[in-house]
């Protein structure tokens, strides 16, 4: 796991590219909240995406989204 608070925003950006590269390999589609409203609680928050079919297949809520990305890089391992 990751300490995602003391990453710069390159690294950040680049642990985001590593889980959406290792999601396309599974066939999935990493998707990040496109709220911009800091009071939304899934802003900046993540699901995972089945590409062929275009279906949630892992999220934090029954709306979508709400997987941080260790969460995120948590499924992509027991996926495989």
């Amino acid at each position: 796991m990751h300490d995602l608070n003391s990453m710069t925003d390159r690294q950040y950006r680049a642990y985001e590219n590593k889980l959406r590269r290792a999601a396309k390999r599974q066939g999935l589609v990493l998707q990040k909240a496109r709220s911009r409203d800091p009071q939304y609680w899934l802003t900046g928050t993540y699901q995972l995406v089945d590409a062929e079919i275009n279906c949630v297949v892992v999220s934090g809520s029954q709306d979508g989204y709400g997987l941080s990305l260790d969460e995120v890089a948590e499924q992509l391992e027991a996926e495989r």
